[in-house]
């Protein structure tokens, strides 16, 4: 009998083992082809980049008995509470991790909405994503450092003494341009 239950762990261990453990990672992000800003084109570019570095992490994921599984979601750019929407909804799936959108009012809504999971953005740039704490990052530098590097370069570009004074019009509900300005 001994010798049967070590066989059956041994075969059901091994079985368990190889088998690699998926990871669901949520990409949120307002493509939903009725309703952008954005082309169908860079939709499909967009999930073609996706299915290119899920395979590009393929063997590396594997070596450590992973397997990337990613989950889109897509929603109208006029709804924004989508955002945090489709994020909750994701983490009652049991996605690990969440890409979230683009758009720093987007991004912010979608990161209180993952909870504990951890989220990134691959250009939210308001200076607000930082407030958001250690498990909610961007790709891109905020606003505010950008706005600095800008004006210390215009500044060297600058030949002729002026005044350097500037006016800015924005769109209230961007976060990015007002940031920036």
């Amino acid at each position: 009998m001994r010798t049967f239950l070590v066989v059956l762990l041994s075969v059901f261990s091994a079985d368990v083992l190889s088998a690699p453990i998926e990871v669901p990672v949520a990409f949120i992000e307002a493509l939903d082809s009725k309703d952008t800003t954005s082309s169908e084109r860079f939709r499909k570019e967009y999930e073609l980049a996706v299915k290119y570095g899920v395979e590009l992490t393929e063997k590396e994921a594997a070596k450590c008995g992973y397997k990337i599984k990613p989950v889109p979601s897509f929603y109208g750019a006029s709804d924004p509470l989508q955002a945090k929407e489709r994020s909750e909804q994701s983490v009652k799936t049991g996605v690990w991790f969440v890409v979230g959108p683009r758009r720093s009012n987007h991004y912010i809504l979608a990161a209180k909405g993952s909870g504990e999971i951890p989220t990134v953005s691959l250009m939210a740039s308001s200076d607000e994503v930082l407030t958001l704490g250690p498990k909610h990052l961007s790709l891109v530098a905020p606003n505010s450092v950008m706005a600095q590097v800008a004006a210390k370069e215009a500044a060297v570009q600058t030949t002729v003494k002026s005044n350097r004074a500037y006016i800015s019009v924005v769109r209230e509900d961007c976060l990015f341009c007002k940031g920036f300005a």
